[in-house]
């Protein structure tokens, strides 16, 4: 994606712009208790940074970068780093996508919980 907002777009083109980037960054702080997005870096084996210490939860070991302070300064500074440091993004690249089993684990019991729902209902 280009940076710009382009509007409602369909999960084909989200995951196609993905494949396509080498860092999603996530500004969410305190508030996304279901970031389904980095789910799908995940995935995708894209890297996130992010600057809400309770998603790195979500994230592979090595997977991402979390930013000293949750605001533009602090998302700023580590992405210059990135910037200079574009070893960093590889390595990053590749704990993502060794932790594809992990992600897929955390969504087994979340399908078992809908699957029961729908059979309730």
């Amino acid at each position: 994606m280009n940076g710009t907002d382009d509007g409602p777009v369909s999960q084909q083109e989200v995951l196609d712009a993905m494949r396509a980037s080498h860092l999603l960054v996530s500004s969410s702080y305190d508030f996304d208790n279901q970031p389904m997005v980095m789910l799908e870096a995940a995935a995708s084996g894209l890297p996130v940074l992010f600057c809400d210490p309770d998603l790195g939860e979500v994230e592979p070991p090595g997977g991402g970068f979390l930013a000293d302070t949750p605001d533009a300064a602090g998302i700023s500074a580590l992405v210059a780093k990135i910037r200079r440091e574009p070893h960093l993004i590889t390595a990053a690249s590749a704990a993502m996508i060794r932790g594809r089993a992990q992600i897929e684990q955390r969504v087994d019991p979340i399908i078992a919980v809908y699957e029961s729902a729908m059979s309730t209902g």
